[in-house]
């Protein structure tokens, strides 16, 4: 008999579950957990906005992992971007004016994420979500829409099943029996809590001091005349940039300001979707009303003002209210061998490391690993579903800690250090190092994390290591100077 597993959730992580496992041999019937979903396939669901994700090494492995030709369709719909280009801070107030667009004193700065030209790809979080779900419809995968999770019972009439009830249209109710249910149904996952009533599964939810608004910078020929005509904003370089472009679009643009910070990625039409991130204070002294809004953008970030517009910055930053920012952390991540969680919905993190939706997709292809490894000596039964369920949650549990630290450590590194001299310094270290050491005597922890499938736990015990060495390296190299002066002063002063 074909078992059958009962993916909730039809995001990225969901597809690409449901198609790994119907590969596999399930039946798999895949659907929204909330009745309604946040992607689309056709006009039947139109796509609303979100933030840009930025796909690596990690999400790119997962996606060839299950079929190539997504992988590269992503890569196809995708903008590269090789580095940061760091907006400094204008020296002055600078706010554009009609007569002067373009004189704005900012100061851009290229950083390279690697010394090997390595690059992290800008998609649109819709605009991916909707290939993996054209390509699940397309496998012949089932997406029940407009399905909202009512109830779930493990062990259902003393078996080894689930039992799923599901509400429709409000109006009436639906029931499936399933051998598994994988919970991809994201940050206020119904899996995660239904698992964590049955085995009492420790979970942390935590919010932080941070608000974000999306914006958005139109394509170059949807600018005002005077900057539709220029070959692109004051400090650019202007060889890098694409005729459609206003800026580069082969950097990640970030605008550090310390506790907050604009951010803004390309997308392949010419136009870039740009992410505000601050504190609620922020928010509630600046960003509340029209004029202070654009006070506040003037000074701060005015060559991104420029590019926006004013009427459009009012319409997006005060006319919608701010999302928040959180993260999940879980203990465990099954109930016995009938559900497991994955993405989101077992480790929503923040996004400065943009590693989201890459550690999201890297555990659909580690779970599959584990369970194509346990069903090698048995074929696809309970106990292969439990023992590949123990095994993930086991190994994968300090990963999923290590990033979501990193994630948060990273905001301070977008919106501070970027600027500062002891970060730059490290960065040149690093790359020196990198240079003329034998290869793999050093590493980079970005370069790690983002264009490596090494685990996260390892190579932040590695970066660990590495600074303890420094210090290490630094402290003797000081002490040896001393004691080099101490022993020139010495004979100085025995000449004398």
């Amino acid at each position: 008999m074909t078992p059958k597993a009962a993916v909730i959730g039809a995001g990225p992580v969901g597809c690409l579950t449901a198609l790994g496992l119907q590969q596999r041999g399930y039946e798999v019937p895949n659907g929204t957990a909330n009745g309604q979903s946040s992607v689309a396939s056709s006009s039947k669901h139109p796509l609303s906005r979100s933030i840009n994700l930025a796909i690596s090494v990690r999400g790119l492995t997962a996606l060839e992992f299950v079929d190539p030709s997504i992988a590269q369709m992503v890569l196809d719909n995708s903008v590269p971007m090789y580095g940061r280009m760091i907006h400094h801070k204008p020296s002055q107030d600078s706010r554009p004016h009609e007569k002067n667009f373009g004189d704005t004193n900012v100061k851009q700065e290229s950083q390279a994420y690697s010394t090997r030209g390595d690059a992290i790809n800008s998609v649109s979080r819709l605009l991916l979500s909707r290939l993996l779900l054209d390509e699940t419809v397309n496998q012949g995968i089932e997406i029940r829409w407009a399905h909202r999770l009512q109830d779930v019972q493990f062990s259902y009439k003393g078996t080894e099943k689930s039992l799923l009830r599901f509400e429709v249209d409000k109006e009436r109710q639906v029931e499936e029996v399933v051998d598994m249910i994988v919970g991809c149904d994201g940050h206020h996952s119904r899996i995660r809590k239904a698992i964590q009533t049955e085995t009492e599964m420790n979970v942390t939810e935590t919010s932080i001091d941070n608000l974000y608004s999306e914006l958005h910078i139109p394509a170059k020929d949807e600018l005002p005349p005077l900057l539709r005509h220029r070959d692109a904003v004051e400090g650019t370089s202007h060889k890098l940039v694409n005729g459609k472009y206003a800026i580069d679009p082969n950097h990640l643009h970030i605008w550090p300001r310390h506790d907050f910070m604009l951010i803004a990625l390309a997308n392949k039409d010419g136009s870039f979707t740009s992410t505000i991130f601050a504190p609620q204070r922020i928010y509630d002294n600046y960003l509340r009303e029209p004029q202070s809004t654009i006070d506040f953008f003037a000074n701060q970030f005015p060559d991104a003002l420029q590019l926006i517009g004013e009427e459009a910055l009012v319409q997006q930053i005060c006319d919608r209210k701010p999302s928040p920012l959180g993260m999940v952390r879980c203990q465990s991540y099954h109930a016995h061998g009938q559900a497991i969680i994955l993405g989101d919905s077992a480790h929503a993190m923040v996004p400065f490391y943009g590693q989201g939706l890459n550690c999201g997709l890297e555990d659909v292809r580690i779970f599959l690993e584990m369970l194509d490894e346990q069903s090698r000596s048995d074929k696809l039964t309970h106990s292969t579903q439990e023992k590949a369920f123990q095994q993930y949650s086991q190994s994968r549990h300090a990963d999923l800690m290590a990033i979501n630290d990193l994630a948060l450590a990273n905001f301070e590194e977008m919106s501070s250090n970027v600027v500062r001299k002891s970060y730059l310094l490290r960065k040149k270290l690093d790359t020196f190092l990198l240079h003329n050491l034998p290869e793999g005597w050093w590493s980079s922890l970005y370069m790690n994390v983002t264009f490596s499938n090494k685990g996260y736990h390892t190579v932040r015990q590695r970066e660990a290591f590495q600074i303890k060495l420094l210090h290490a390296v630094m402290t003797s190299t000081v002490v040896v100077s001393l004691f080099g002066v101490g022993v020139l002063a010495t004979r100085f002063w025995s000449w004398n």
